[in-house]
């Protein structure tokens, strides 16, 4: 700063107020007290998480998927108000709304044609993965991230700054928060959204529960191709591979057989001779799993196909993020 200048004279003309916030130095004791590991230099920030689907997550997903972009679901609620987010007339945003009308996200939902992509994570404990999952999502235009439950938070302090930020430009959820909004929708109040009726005749539907109920509803209700990223292969014996056109039902499994889906590749999906999906116009979902122990049975089962990458012998597997970033790659040049 020149000798005439202050931090007030740099944003004038900028902003309209400098916000309220209260700045307190500190010992590096103090704060290592405060947040319970050592710090060694920098700074210690609270706020409120605009954790944008804790109240709507269900209807703000539905409306994702059946939308355009996500733009249109601000301006839809905007202008007719119907459902979930209720934005006019009103001098402060919902948390939703601000995530969903940031320039990020209107700029990356720019293209309306293209199906909505969604990447699912199911106990993802690793917040660096995390971060750098979300990086990627943002640099692809995913739409929106799944938090199972047990996964780790996207906006733990490492998590934010491997994400660089993107954090903000890429709408997470979590399950169970989606979870409370679909037992709320079919308990009365707003009508269900769902065919009630067709879950009734699946015995199954009233014992699911997390993030296999989630993908359930995905693919049986908003037509959403689900794909559960694995590093197996149809080599072992207690797995039973089932198309999902067929008739195969839960009644065939057995103590000793799995009925998993289908095992596909990304370099089988872009083959024509193998049934390509190139140009597919269906919104999808990809499903990624715990770095240790992958992704669980129950969710691999309510999948359309298991999606593996083929890799060099010798080489049987990737770290979560560059997996991550592969499938998501593939997935979006298969449209």
């Amino acid at each position: 700063l020149s000798e005439n200048s202050s931090p007030h004279s740099l944003f004038a003309g900028r902003v309209k107020t400098i916000p309220p916030f209260k700045i307190i130095i500190g010992s590096e004791e103090a704060l290592t007290e405060i947040v319970g590991f050592p710090v060694a230099r920098g700074a210690m920030a609270c706020g409120v998480v605009p954790s944008c689907m804790r109240d709507n997550a269900f209807t703000w997903l539905k409306k994702l998927i059946l939308k355009k972009t996500a733009s249109e679901i601000v301006n839809d609620n905007a202008t007719k108000g119907d459902g979930g987010i209720q934005v006019q007339n009103s001098s402060r945003n919902s948390p939703i709304e601000n995530i969903a009308s940031s320039p990020l996200v209107m700029q990356r939902s720019a293209k309306t044609t293209r199906p909505k992509r969604i990447v699912a994570l199911d106990a993802v404990c690793n917040t660096a993965n995390m971060g750098s999952i979300l990086r990627t999502a943002a640099a692809l235009s995913i739409d929106a991230i799944i938090l199972s439950d047990d996964s780790c938070d996207a906006w733990y302090r490492q998590s934010v700054r491997v994400s660089m930020g993107h954090v903000v430009s890429v709408p997470s959820m979590r399950v169970g928060d989606w979870e409370r909004g679909l037992d709320a929708q079919g308990c009365g109040g707003e009508k269900s959204i769902i065919d009630t009726t067709a879950v009734k005749k699946n015995a199954d539907d009233s014992q699911i529960r997390g993030l296999p109920r989630l993908i359930r509803w995905l693919r049986r209700e908003m037509n959403v191709e689900c794909f559960a990223a694995v590093v197996d292969d149809d080599a072992s014996s207690d797995v039973t591979s089932c198309n999902r056109n067929s008739n195969c039902d839960s009644s065939s499994k057995t103590t000793s057989t799995k009925l998993f889906p289908p095992l596909v590749t990304l370099e089988s999906l872009s083959q024509p001779s193998n049934g390509s999906i190139r140009g597919n116009t269906r919104s999808w979902c990809c499903v990624l799993g715990n770095e240790g122990h992958g992704i669980s049975d129950e969710v691999i089962q309510e999948c359309d196909n298991r999606i593996r990458i083929g890799m060099a012998k010798g080489v049987d597997s990737l770290s979560l993020p560059v997996a991550a970033g592969i499938l998501m790659h593939g997935l979006v040049q298969l449209e």
